[in-house]
Parts: C-alpha cells; sequence; structure tokens
C-alpha cells in the first residue's frame, strides 16, 4: 500500500484534491463510486534494533573482544527478535479513500486512521446535495 497524502476540499461541484505536488480533481456527476480501505505497513523505525548485529559483521574484532562470542551471539538474536516484534506489533497504519470515475479512472488518497469512512461519508453527502439540485 502505498500512503499519498492528500487533503480535500469540495466547491463548486468538485471534489480537489491536493497532494505535495499537485491537484487533481473531478466533478461530482463523474464520481462512479467512493471506498476506503484500511492499509499498514512495517515500521521502518525497527529497523535501527539490527545495528547491533550489522556492527559485528563489519568490525568483528571490536565487538567480539569487547563483550565475548557468546555475549554478541546473545545480543544478535534478541535485535533479530527484537525487530521481528516491533515490525508486527507497531505497524504505521492510515486510511486510503478511493474515488472511481466514470472513465475508470482510480483518485486515492491517504487520510488518518480511522478518519476514512468519515471523508468518504462527508464526500457522498456533498455529491448528494449537489447532484440532487
Amino acid at each position: 500500500m502505498v500512503k499519498k497524502i492528500g487533503t480535500y476540499n469540495l466547491a463548486d461541484g468538485k471534489i480537489r484534491i491536493n497532494y505535495s505536488s499537485g491537484t487533481e480533481s473531478v466533478l461530482f456527476e463523474d464520481v462512479s463510486s467512493l471506498s476506503w480501505k484500511a492499509c499498514k505497513k512495517g515500521n521502518p523505525l525497527a529497523l535501527l534494533l539490527l545495528i547491533p548485529v550489522v556492527l559485528g559483521f563489519l568490525s568483528p574484532d571490536l565487538i567480539f573482544g569487547f563483550i565475548g562470542v557468546q555475549s554478541y551471539l546473545i545480543v544478535s538474536i534478541g535485535s533479530v527478535v527484537a525487530t521481528i516484534f516491533v515490525l508486527l506489533r507497531y505497524p504505521i497504519r492510515w486510511d486510503n479513500v478511493i474515488i472511481e470515475t466514470r472513465g475508470g479512472k482510480n483518485i486515492e488518497f491517504s487520510v488518518e486512521e480511522g478518519e476514512g469512512m468519515d471523508v468518504m461519508t462527508k464526500i457522498e453527502e456533498d455529491k448528494r446535495n449537489h447532484v440532487g439540485k
């Protein structure tokens, strides 16, 4: 899942999504469907827990001489286990809102975790109010 942070604006019969790289817009009449999905990915900061393992391979004499081979193996195994635990237990989470147009194009933007359904509902309400006029 790709996290593509965007803010949306509903005005003049359009949905405008502003990204850091630019803006996409679609008329309410051209919206075919709206949906959202919860997304997550592993926390990249967990990889910092592997530093003792990497240092042991890069400078074994320094590490082994300082803490000993058996202690280093315990530290290495502990680092790997801690990294796996953090990657699985503390993922980065967000919601993606997907706007599908009548032409089949998907416009996707990311919002904070738990806000996807609220954003989708707000867009649906504004679309209904605008198209019904």
